[in-house]
């Protein structure tokens, strides 16, 4: 009989972890050039506003791209198409997956809820500017690196047309799109 038989009493072996790739979660997109809507759906785990901050190329899946007062079809796009950022003045963005929302709790723990009205040359938005204790919401696109200033509980308005609707969870507003920002009273229903 072999020695390691017959050593005390056999310790069970835990089972090896079997580590499943993840797949990022598909986020909806929508988002305004001067003259072109774009759609589609970035695949991530960060948030839509640190993808865009990040200032680097987005990878768009199912784009589809309509010009802005023509009618017709939409323009003819590949299945993946890049984006840059610089080029927006309005993203919206759809929910983020309900396991993070802890995570965005953390995130936003230390900042303060001002509802804010921001308007540009072709755009009105009106949601939740979160930002740290200290910071008046009138200097937000001034005193700011982030290239766009998220709004949470958004209305969007484009051209005087709203764009928003209860699927929106965060809308993006470039801080050079931005020439006004009022801080509101409350935040309208």
């Amino acid at each position: 009989m072999a020695l390691w038989q017959t050593r005390g009493t056999r310790r069970e072996v835990p089972p090896i972890p079997v580590c499943l790739p993840r797949w990022p979660e598909a986020q909806a997109f929508r988002g305004w050039t001067d003259d072109e809507c774009v759609t589609g759906v970035v695949r991530s785990d960060e948030r839509l506003s640190d993808l865009l901050n990040r200032r680097e190329t987005l990878v768009l899946e199912q784009p589809r791209v309509s010009r802005i007062g023509v009618a017709g079809w939409p323009l003819p796009t590949g299945d993946v198409m890049h984006i840059d950022p610089f080029e927006f003045d309005l993203v919206l963005g759809g929910p983020m997956p309900l396991d993070t929302d802890g995570t965005r709790r953390a995130r936003r723990i230390h900042k303060v809820s001002f509802p804010v009205e921001l308007r540009g040359p072709n755009l009105q938005v009106r949601g939740l500017l979160h930002l740290f204790p200290g910071q008046a919401p009138e200097f937000a696109a001034h005193r700011t690196s982030c290239l766009f200033l998220p709004l949470t509980r958004p209305v969007a308005y484009r051209n005087g047309a709203m764009v928003s609707d209860r699927r929106v969870d965060v809308a993006l507003v470039s801080r050079y799109a931005v020439q006004e920002i009022r801080q509101l009273d409350v935040l309208p229903n």
